[in-house]
């Protein structure tokens, strides 16, 4: 049988989250790259492509149960696809944040940044519906 609970008795909780401020500005090497599929609002099929760019663990949470978990920084760059090929790439423009952390870490192309280091910045997310979080990603300019 369900604990029967008091709608005049709720009282609020504080509720502990991840405060991910002391790992700002610690520097992880890059350790993967991966390409991935994402929805898309701006493309005819409603998918794009991606590059994320993943650090090394930057820390470790174990849940209630015992679970460990890595967290890591990660970092998504759009990848554009060419009109007459149908071949995918990334854009070499100035304002481009992928050219920019390329630059930024002495790369001619997006592998060569397995093995680089970045330094690790809070990033603020806003959700859909609206509600806001944090996640670690890099400095890239």
């Amino acid at each position: 049988m369900a604990e029967e609970i008091n709608l005049n008795n709720l009282k609020p909780i504080e509720v502990g989250g991840l405060d991910f401020s002391e790992y700002e500005g610690h520097k992880k090497k890059i350790e993967e790259i991966e390409i991935l599929d994402m929805p898309s609002q701006f493309t005819k099929t409603g998918k794009t492509k991606v590059l994320k760019v993943i650090t090394e663990p930057v820390t470790e949470v174990t849940s209630k149960e015992g679970k460990k978990t890595e967290i890591r920084a990660s970092e998504l760059f759009n990848l554009k696809q060419d009109e007459k090929s149908g071949s995918w790439g990334y854009s070499t423009s100035s304002k481009s944040r992928l050219q920019k952390l390329m630059v930024k870490c002495k790369c001619s192309k997006p592998s060569d940044l397995k093995g680089k280091f970045v330094i690790i910045k809070v990033r603020p997310v806003t959700r859909p519906d609206g509600t806001t979080s944090e996640f670690l990603g890099f400095v890239i300019d």
